[in-house]
């Protein structure tokens, strides 16, 4: 009653809300509700671009010069152009450019270091927070200064040594990678990996290709 202009001096009788109350509570019920919406959206769309995979690796950052986070950001992405937590309230353009542009090279959760791919800073902050501190941590680089380079290392893992097995029900083959042990093999499409030779020291780029099932016996033999 007390919130009332001019004050009452007691409650009326029967049921009776304070009609300031009920509008402050249907407001604060409103925002939080728009703030949800917000919030699943962005869950939405971040799960839709890391194809609802889980990151295994942060293996580079970026800025990709390339996007274009001009005033048309927001009408492409607006979800980024609210921000999720606070209902009303807008991104800035600068943080609005950084989540665009500044990008991440991802090696995913069971997938070869082949199909590792680019990754905006958005979708890392809202799907792998503590992925992207760790990046940060390792390299010393930062949201104003992301570049951090591919290390050569990595080169290697993209490279098939050979093929230990095969699947007709996938159509796919079971692939070692360089420098990596047997327990980081994946699946990968048939096409060119059925040339890989058995022993990993044959042409990997044309003929003389084995058939894996061979090579599939002598790793499960080793």
């Amino acid at each position: 009653t007390y919130c009332l202009r001019p004050k009452l001096p007691c409650a009326p009788r029967g049921e009776w809300l304070c009609p300031s109350c009920v509008a402050k509570h249907e407001k604060q019920h409103a925002a939080t509700l728009e703030s949800q919406r917000n919030l699943a959206e962005l869950d939405l769309a971040a799960a839709d671009v890391m194809r609802h995979k889980k990151a295994h690796l942060v293996l580079a950052s970026r800025s990709a010069a390339a996007v274009e986070a001009g005033p048309g950001v927001a009408d492409a992405f607006p979800f980024l152009a609210r921000d999720p937590s606070v209902s009303g309230k807008r991104a800035s353009p600068g943080k609005l450019r950084r989540d665009t542009c500044v990008q991440f090279l991802v090696k995913f959760e069971e997938e070869s270091y082949r199909r590792a791919r680019w990754v905006p800073l958005w979708a890392m902050r809202h799907r792998e927070p503590h992925k992207l501190r760790g990046h940060w941590k390792r390299t010393g680089a930062s949201e104003t200064d992301p570049e951090a380079p591919l290390d050569r290392a990595a080169f290697e893992h993209v490279i098939p040594e050979r093929v230990v097995d095969e699947s007709d029900d996938l159509d796919a083959v079971l692939v070692k990678w360089c420098g990596l042990p047997y327990d980081e093999c994946t699946w990968e499409p048939r096409g060119s990996f059925l040339e890989v030779s058995r022993d990993g020291d044959g042409d990997r780029d044309g003929g003389g290709a084995e058939s894996p099932r061979p090579a599939a016996a002598a790793a499960r033999a080793a």
